[in-house]
């Protein structure tokens, strides 16, 4: 059932003139004409033409939820990944077509307006894209959701590739001249916080530093022009007093960038203080709005819901203890029971190192009353322990407080703290709960019951991913189906399609829409420097963070395989090959630096060997990132989804190939898993070991020189050979020592299998194109089944909020929406 709150007015939709007259008013404001301004100040132009209007739904949307004193979702991540702003936004405004008419009779190309933007550096990979998903399918089901997180002046870093082929991190210098001209800065939303001091024998937070926080909202509108949701990012106030102070001065860097190094004490206590302020700001606004409805904090619970994005907002657990109990006065029982049932976790990865924990020493130092708050939720998590076991041998006690402790070997688990405190823990693959029930907390359902721990499966919205990036495929399904439902109701292309996939006419479309698409790429990688291929190539494509469980040594080591392979086997029938590789590496991880590195030298030398000619290119494409993304995603033939079986939480842009009509080539790995489920595998390239396999492997003794094969140096394995060449052949050896020793990620027995995978997606592809069409439109359908639409359902069922829609913002007429435009071809782009 929809809220709703109705008005007898309605905000009319501007026309192309009106429009213009608001662009040329605009530039005057900045003391531009329309024959002096720069392609800089025509986007600016747009973008607070576009918030202007914007504006007035977001502050009606919030008004009458205000009104109707519904209960609303806050949403807490470190980072968001949300891509440009204008398509989204002119669409919300319901102004897309009549602002290029605009533009084109002011002179201007939108598409080169539109295309100026620069990608927000708000996020770096998947946990930020997947978050700003989320925001998108919140808006576009206009559930009340509040989105959280920090304002980063530098993002995550602008990757550049040096002539050695070699990563270099550069600052990613996202503004306009210092600002954000689809943000709006909130003097009224300002809130202090504490860092150092410490907890006198009155549980009492004395002699703190304290550093205000300003917020910068960022609006996030519905699709249909019905609503806006916020995004509330949080900013060191720039009148802060911040220097002469360790502290102090640590904060002037707390909006600097994503993810600072933490190799030393300073960097961790960065990350430390980033965290906090992320969630003390964040928690005290939710306070505040909630005080502004009701008379107290005690039907907190009923009226908000917090979602804690990973372990980096863990701390909202002890902040809202202290807040409720400090600040507000409330019983220590209660607030417990308040954190305990507003509050839920998503935890997003099995890997330990990623698994935040904080040394007891540097967490004491950095928020001596959290510490304190932390030792009390301890005491009253052993005794949880000791009464529901009381029956039990007491070596089983000790053994389940040593699993579940929040504080272990000097350290405070953070993925602990977020799941033994909080009402629920969700998984985001029904393969990554599953392990995450059985490794990570094995003793959570059993105090807490099966409720305790369940799964979100993670998706993609269908506007971000195949609406805008790949338009002309849009027009497609939009003309097949007879209707634009599935832009708000996914899963349709499913069944809707699956008459016409056999239809000559549609067959023909869609395999000229990917070819058309290909060539964009190629010409894109033609842009930057990189081989030039061709449209009818097999592109082959893997583009993810750079990581060792991503495995894109595995990949590499293919790379050479099939060099040596053409060498020896030149007349062997095989599609030519385009091996197309993105993603940034940390700046603290070497290995991972390293390999990206490798790529590149491959690459030049490959590329070059008049030997191979265009049978096999590769091109590495740098600086990845949403644009980047809505280029690559509609391009490729085959998606490398390779992680080690176990180490993948779900991955989402397996979904977004899929849904663009690539086929898959990966391991049974999170949701790899489902997709193979939706598709048949019959049309995924499943290969490797499963995680149990992995499991018994490693238990039995797992030598990887039983999988690397013959030592004979006249008949060596394939990959036997390509590790040597990778170790004397490029500068690069190391990197293979450590599959001849433990072989952590599984690179050496899976090999085999990958290659033969390899050999049949190609073979498939070269000989019986139409299956392979096929399969790829079958893909197509089967990622719809993964809309982030559905998965924000999920979480507004456990939350337990409806969705509200106020009346008033129908338009009196239909929101400019014809699929096709000529403005939605992606527009050049930064790089």
């Amino acid at each position: 059932m929809n809220h709703s709150v109705t008005d007898s007015d309605s905000f009319q939709v501007p026309s192309a003139k009106d429009l213009q007259q608001a662009l040329l008013t605009t530039l005057k404001r900045h003391k531009k004409t329309r024959q002096s301004a720069s392609l800089t100040d025509w986007y600016v132009a747009v973008a607070e033409t576009a918030r202007e209007r914007l504006l007035g739904l977001w502050e009606e949307s919030q008004k009458a939820r205000n009104m109707a004193g519904i209960k609303t979702a806050h949403y807490l991540s470190i980072e968001y990944l949300p891509g440009p702003h204008t398509w989204a936004s002119l669409h919300g405004a319901s102004i897309h077509d009549a602002m290029c008419e605009a533009l084109e009779n002011l002179g201007q190309n939108p598409k080169e307006v539109f295309g100026h933007e620069p990608d927000p550096g708000l996020g770096n990979g998947g946990l930020g894209r997947l978050a700003s998903c989320f925001a998108d399918s919140a808006a576009c089901l206009h559930l009340p959701v509040v989105f959280y997180g920090l304002f980063y002046r530098d993002g995550f870093f602008r990757q550049h590739i040096n002539g050695d082929g070699r990563q270099e991190a550069l600052p990613d210098k996202w503004l306009i001249d210092g600002v954000n001209p689809w943000g709006v800065v909130r003097e009224d939303r300002r809130y202090t916080v504490k860092f150092h001091g410490w907890q006198n024998d009155r549980f009492e937070w004395v002699d703190a530093i304290e550093i205000p926080g300003i917020a910068h909202d960022i609006m996030i509108p519905a699709y249909d022009g019905k609503g806006v949701n916020t995004k509330r990012l949080w900013n060191v106030a720039s009148d802060a007093k911040i220097s002469g102070s360790e502290f102090g001065e640590i904060a002037g860097f707390i909006n600097d960038r994503l993810y600072p190094s933490d190799k030393d004490e300073r960097g961790k206590k960065l990350r430390l203080m980033q965290e906090y302020f992320l969630v003390s700001c964040s928690l005290q606004d939710i306070i505040a709005r909630h005080l502004d409805n009701h008379p107290s904090l005690d039907n907190l619970a009923e009226f908000v819901a917090i979602q804690i994005n990973d372990t980096h907002p863990a701390l909202a657990v002890p902040e809202l203890m202290r807040l409720l109990v400090d600040e507000h006065g409330m019983d220590w029982k209660k607030a417990c029971e308040i954190v305990r049932t507003a509050c839920a976790y998503t935890n997003h990865t099995l890997l330990p190192e990623a698994l935040e924990r904080w040394h007891t020493g540097l967490f004491q130092y950095v928020l001596p009353r959290h510490y304190g708050i932390i030792q009390g939720l301890q005491a009253d998590l052993m005794n949880e322990v000791e009464t529901k076991m009381a029956c039990r041998p007491q070596q089983e006690k000790w053994d389940v407080q040593a699993r579940v402790s929040l504080v272990h070997e000097g350290h405070i688990r953070m993925g602990h703290v977020a799941a033994f405190c909080t009402r629920q823990t969700n998984g985001v693959s029904k393969m990554h709960s599953e392990l995450m029930a059985k490794t990570l907390f094995p003793d959570l359902r059993a105090l807490r019951g099966e409720d305790a721990i369940v799964n979100h499966t993670n998706g993609i919205t269908p506007r971000g991913w195949l609406l805008e990036p790949n338009p002309e495929l849009a027009i497609l399904i939009t003309e097949t189906l007879g209707h634009e439902n599935w832009i708000s109701d996914l899963p349709q292309i499913s069944s809707g399609l699956w008459g016409p996939r056999s239809d000559p006419d549609f067959r023909n479309r869609f395999r000229d829409i990917k070819r058309a698409n290909k060539q964009r790429l190629a010409d894109f990688v033609k842009q930057l420097g990189g081989p030039q291929v061709s449209p009818d190539a097999f592109f082959d494509i893997h583009v993810k963070r750079f990581h060792e469980y991503k495995r894109q040594l595995l990949n590499a080591l293919h790379v050479v395989a099939l060099y040596q392979d053409i060498i020896q086997n030149p007349g062997q029938p095989r599609p030519d090959t385009v091996k197309i590789f993105a993603g940034k590496a940390a700046d603290s991880y070497d290995a991972a630096k390293d390999c990206l590195a490798l790529v590149n030298f491959l690459a030049k030398k490959i590329n070059n060997d008049p030997q191979i000619g265009d049978k096999l290119k590769i091109a590495f494409i740098p600086n990845y990132n949403v644009s980047v993304a809505r280029i690559i995603v509609p391009a490729a033939d085959l998606s490398e989804q390779i992680s080690t079986a176990g180490e993948e939480a779900s991955g989402t842009s397996n979904m977004k190939f899929a849904l663009n009509g690539a086929l898959t080539i990966g391991t049974q790995d999170g949701a790899n898993v489902e997709i193979g489920e939706k598709v048949g595998r019959s049309n995924i390239f499943f290969f490797g070991r499963t995680k149990d396999d992995l499991t018994a492997l490693q238990q039995n003794g797992y030598n990887p020189m039983d999988f690397i094969g013959s030592s004979d140096e006249h008949n060596p394995s394939r990959l036997r050979r390509a590790l040597r060449f990778i170790q004397t052949e490029t500068p690069y050896g190391s990197l293979t020592e450590s599959v001849w020793s433990g072989d952590r990620w599984a690179l050496a027995t899976d090999f085999s299998d990958y290659w033969d995978k390899q050999e049949a997606a190609r073979g498939l592809y070269l000989h019986d194109p139409e299956s392979w069409l096929t399969k790829s439109i079958d893909n197509m359908r089967a990622g719809s089944r993964f809309s982030s639409d559905s998965t924000m359902r999920e979480y507004a069922e456990a939350w337990g909020i409806q969705p509200f829609l106020a009346e008033r913002f129908r338009p009196t007429q239909g929101p400019s929406r014809p699929v096709r435009t000529q403005t939605q071809e992606l527009p050049a782009l930064h790089t």
